[in-house]
């Protein structure tokens, strides 16, 4: 596997974000997660209204093609998220993912990754930092 072209990759991609918050209003949210047993995936999508009202729920169980190799998890869980996207009737205004956005150290994560293949916004809520910290971080 040539992890050169996937970094090249991120970078590519981390040149495509747009950080200005653009809009003013919005109606639904999407949150999505993943779950793993036994090498296979189950990705759950929900999606709330402003007043948290559940809207529509799917899910989209897959093997993932992409292995586990840590700073390249947008290649392995974004398409599965993408995939399950799809199922929706409703189409969100935002999304948000378990995972890194701009705060990857190649400046393009599994949050970016998704929002610009589904040209939506997207934030990515991660549990820890991923290190080394992106160079022009401003925190």
């Amino acid at each position: 596997m040539d992890l050169e072209k996937y970094k090249k990759l991120q970078e590519d991609l981390a040149k495509k974000i747009i950080l200005k918050d653009s809009f003013k209003n919005y109606s639904i949210v999407a949150g999505f997660d993943i779950i793993y047993k036994n090498n296979e995936a189950l990705c759950s999508g929900v999606i709330i209204d402003k007043s948290f009202k559940i809207v529509e729920v799917v899910q989209h169980k897959s093997k993932p093609l992409f292995p586990y190799i840590p700073g390249f998890l947008a290649f392995r869980e974004g398409p599965l998220i993408i995939e399950t996207f799809r199922l929706f009737k409703n189409k969100p205004d935002i999304l948000m993912l378990k995972g890194h956005g701009t705060l990857h150290f190649r400046g393009a994560g599994l949050a970016s990754y998704v929002g610009i293949v589904l040209d939506l916004p997207t934030i990515g809520i991660a549990k820890e930092l991923l290190f080394p910290i992106k160079e022009n971080c401003n925190f």
